[in-house]
């Protein structure tokens, strides 16, 4: 309960608009150094426009805005979702999609979150940005709180909550199985013959 409260204090204090949040550096100091911070962090749907509140089949775009004073080396970002009540849902990075060198500039990075992986419930959206073996860039915060809604992802008519952070759609096959024959992706399996008794 602390946790939950925290995290949800926290996040609804840097907002000021739902689904994303900027930094003018006219008024307020935007995380990370002189030579790479960032600009602000969108989050937006089918439609392009900032929002929290997401269906559950529908995919976010996290977009990452930063600016790039000096010329940097293998940086990279680390997105984290987090569930209200601070447990991790999953961390991704943009290390193979970066270029090598960034060279100073005004930058966004964006991911997709696929429609169909988050479970309904609040989640907690983190970053930070680094250099591996060398130096941190961004430090590590939460920044924006967002919300799964509407229908859950099992596809199933009945309103029930559903365990988990994450809660995929996967693949299954039914199939009825009759007589002595079976048939197993469309493949026809013959029965097993009856084991036979050998008397010496």
């Amino acid at each position: 309960d602390v946790i939950t409260h925290y995290l949800s204090s926290t996040i609804a204090s840097q907002n000021e608009r739902e689904g994303e949040i900027l930094w003018d550096s006219e008024t307020a100091t935007p995380p990370g150094s002189a030579d790479f911070f960032l600009r602000g962090i969108r989050l937006t749907g089918q439609q392009g426009s900032a929002k929290a509140v997401f269906e559950a089949d529908e995919p976010i775009n996290v977009e990452i805005h930063y600016e790039v004073q000096t010329r940097i080396s293998g940086a990279r970002f680390r997105l984290s979702v987090l569930t209200q009540e601070g447990d991790l849902a999953f961390v991704a990075t943009d290390h193979l999609f970066q270029p090598e060198t960034l060279e100073p500039g005004t930058y966004r990075t964006t991911c997709l979150i696929p429609g169909g992986l988050l479970n309904r419930r609040s989640y907690i959206l983190g970053l930070s940005s680094e250099i591996p073996g060398e130096r941190r860039l961004i430090a590590e915060a939460e920044y924006l709180g967002f919300t799964i809604s509407g229908a859950g992802n099992q596809a199933s008519h009945y309103p029930e909550p559903w365990p988990g952070a994450v809660c995929p759609r996967i693949n299954w096959t039914v199939e009825a199985i009759s007589g002595d024959s079976r048939r197993v992706n469309g493949a026809r399996l013959e029965p097993t013959p009856p084991a036979r008794s050998v008397s010496c």
